[in-house]
Parts: C-alpha cells; structure tokens; sequence
C-alpha cells in the first residue's frame, strides 16, 4: 500500500471514532438532564 493509500485509512478511522464519541457525549448530556 502507498502511504496516501494508507493515511487515507487512517483518517477515514478517525473520522468514524470522532463520530462515535460524538455519539457518546450526546448520550451522556441526556443522562445529565434526567439527574437535575
């Protein structure tokens, strides 16, 4: 594989990872709001 190729991958990885943390956080903020 040619580098390009490679950090492609990666950046499309992190892309999905930072798609699921953003998940995450939005179901923690819900959390939040039931405890108050």
């Amino acid at each position: 594989m040619e580098i390009q190729e490679m950090f492609n991958v990666i950046l499309s990885e992190i892309k999905e990872i930072k798609s699921s943390v953003n998940n995450l956080e939005k179901r923690f903020d819900n959390l939040e709001q039931r405890v108050d």
